[in-house]
């Protein structure tokens, strides 16, 4: 290969061969595929395009394309299984849409290919390598959020026109139909659409109650912001990894629908929404309480059920307002000291946990009126509950509730046994 040489000198069977042997850590023993990458002078230049390629990842619709993002939507196939790819598959489209999973494929990329770069014998020719791959794994990784916050908002725009309805959904209309006339890309018609949620400003504020379930969309874009009299916000079931920073924008939210989805955090943003009183995150991707959760202090319900959470932090006592806390279905050993501090809890829902006790601080829980610890790890029957006056609705698993039966029969037997015992003896006396 001539120092001149471009990928466009390479078969596309060659960038499939590359992309695999340079993508999984498995492979790092050097072959005369990579070596074709490794030890010629036009490194850098094929590095530039092999990027330029990852870049444009989302938007490339070609078979064998997607031959090659197959590649990095999983593990590394043996060359033989390259031709029976499929040209497209849930897995493989359910991974595009995540910018989390490209952009860490592409950091994938970025770390293999420094890898191989050390290899170089040249160090003339190994500086300019690295230096090209930090500006381009930079410019790339911006250039995919950028395309994946196009994307999202094109969605948002087009679910929002349906729920708007009149001049704003045909504008939509026109403008798309703009598009397929002109042959205009994606970001066009996001700078477009930008720039008319900008003229209907007047109109997003008064929007009090959006729903946008079942929308399918996997992402919401910063200009959710723009919607300040928003009181009540409906994203359950989509497929949303991420919220933007500007969730924080919507000072007037009440209630915030977050079920069913994809999310495995939260901005810490979340926190400057103080008239929120209904939080729903249950159905998620959480590991832990997020931090913007824990600092809602005036929040009256929060739904955390079935996710993947292992503890509930002792931060959690600074919520003052929660009423009802669910976490069923996690993996939560215990309850910390600080939930003593929750005043104004009536109901919690902790079933299908790991919970083996409770802690001393649960008895200042004077106002608890419901309490679900079925499906834990309980051996016995927690006797703090008893000194809580408003108790009334408590579940825990059948066996522990028969020893309580049990355990107060025989209290009563023992204390009729002594009462007639008294009053024997005050009748001889």
């Amino acid at each position: 290969m001539s120092s001149g040489a471009s990928w466009g000198d390479l078969s596309k069977e060659l960038i499939v061969k590359i992309l695999e042997f340079n993508v999984d850590p498995h492979f790092r023993e050097i072959t005369p595929l990579t070596d074709v990458l490794i030890q010629t002078h036009v490194y850098p230049t094929v590095l530039k395009a092999l990027f330029k390629e990852i870049d444009q990842h989302p938007l490339r619709d070609s078979a064998v394309d997607k031959r090659v993002y197959a590649i990095l939507s999983s593990p590394a196939s043996p060359a033989s299984e390259l031709a029976q790819l499929p040209s497209s598959s849930d897995t493989f489209n359910q991974n595009c849409n995540d910018p989390d999973f490209v952009c860490s494929r592409i950091e994938r990329v970025f770390l293999e290919l420094k890898h191989r770069s050390e290899e170089i014998t040249d160090v003339a020719v190994r500086l300019q390598c690295r230096e090209a791959l930090s500006g381009l794994h930079c410019c790339i990784s911006l250039q995919a959020m950028s395309h994946f916050e196009n994307r999202s908002l094109i969605a948002f725009v087009d679910v929002l026109s349906n729920k708007l309805g009149g001049t704003f959904r045909e504008e939509v209309k026109e403008l798309r139909d703009l598009v397929v006339k002109e042959g205009d890309e994606t970001e066009f018609l996001a700078h477009a659409f930008r720039e008319l949620l900008k003229k209907h400003q007047a109109e997003l504020n008064a929007i009090q109650y959006l729903d946008l379930s079942q929308s399918r969309l996997t992402s919401l874009p910063p200009e959710i912001g723009m919607l300040k009299g928003l009181v009540i916000l409906d994203l359950g079931h989509n497929k949303v990894t991420r919220l933007p920073s500007e969730i924080g924008e919507l000072n007037s939210l009440v209630r915030l629908t977050l079920s069913n989805n994809l999310i495995t955090d939260v901005p810490v943003e979340l926190s400057l929404l103080q008239q929120l009183r209904e939080l729903y995150l249950d159905s998620n991707k959480l590991q832990k309480v997020p931090e913007g959760v824990l600092a809602l202090n005036a929040v009256g319900i929060v739904n955390l059920n079935s996710n993947q959470i292992t503890e509930l932090p002792e931060a959690i006592g600074q919520m003052k307002g929660l009423s009802e806390l669910h976490v069923a279905n996690n993996k939560i050993p215990a309850f910390p000291e600080s939930l003593g501090e929750l005043q104004n809890l009536r109901l919690i829902d902790a079933r299908n946990n790991l919970i083996e006790r409770l802690p001393d601080s649960f008895r200042s829980i004077e106002k608890l009126e419901g309490l679900n610890l079925t499906r834990n790890k309980l051996a016995e029957y927690p006797v703090i509950l008893q000194s809580l006056p408003h108790l009334t609705d408590l579940k825990l698993d059948r066996g522990i509730t028969d020893k309580a039966a049990e355990i107060i029969r025989m209290f009563s037997a023992c204390a009729f046994a002594c009462r007639s015992a008294m009053t024997a003896v005050l009748q001889i006396l």
